[in-house]
């Protein structure tokens, strides 16, 4: 379970392109994640632009 949540931070943090932009969409994906929200819903924001995918 923590090796999930490693790696799922890590590859938002890979995909940061503009960290000015991107910087709270990060930290709201961050949040999410440490609440256990599922992949489906963060890639779901992802979609709508409201925060970075959990994918690369």
């Amino acid at each position: 379970e923590d090796r999930k949540k490693i790696v799922t931070i890590l590859y938002l943090m890979a995909g940061i392109c503009n960290k000015y932009v991107n910087n709270f969409k990060l930290e709201l994906a961050l949040y999410l994640v440490e609440s256990e929200v599922t992949c489906d819903a963060i890639n779901m924001l992802s979609s709508a632009e409201i925060l970075v995918t959990h994918q690369t």
